[in-house]
């Protein structure tokens, strides 16, 4: 099992004009893994490219320890971030369980405001 989990809005989001461009970002995954731990949580900004690459962190925090095997709700938002510009630009949720242990997600969600189709598993 691998100890990194990617997922990504399913499309493209334009800032709203809020004094400047601006965009708010929100996720949520329930998860475990296989020894006792933290977990890494990130929203990461694509560069507006096709394919999107995902270089910047909008905002991170580490979160744990946790038992083994038991379900955890990881929860990680960002409201009215001031933007560079209106370009048109996807996000990213990163999942890391810290330490290397196997990680398991049963569902995860990505979402922008204003409203873009999100990523879901």
């Amino acid at each position: 099992m691998p100890s990194e989990f990617l997922l990504a809005t399913g499309a493209k989001v334009i800032p709203e004009d809020r004094a400047g461009p601006r965009v708010g970002i929100g996720c949520k995954a329930r998860v475990k893994r296989d020894s006792d731990g933290s977990f890494g949580i990130e929203i990461r900004r694509g560069d507006g490219g096709d394919p999107e690459a995902y270089t910047y962190s909008v905002k991170s925090v580490a979160l744990g320890p946790y038992p083994a095997n038991i379900l955890v709700d990881l929860v990680l938002g960002a409201k009215d971030l001031p933007m560079p510009d209106f370009t048109p630009r996807s996000y990213q949720m990163r999942i890391v369980a810290l330490g290397g242990a196997a990680l398991s997600v049963e569902s995860a969600f990505v979402a922008t405001d204003p409203y873009s189709p999100a990523g879901q598993v």
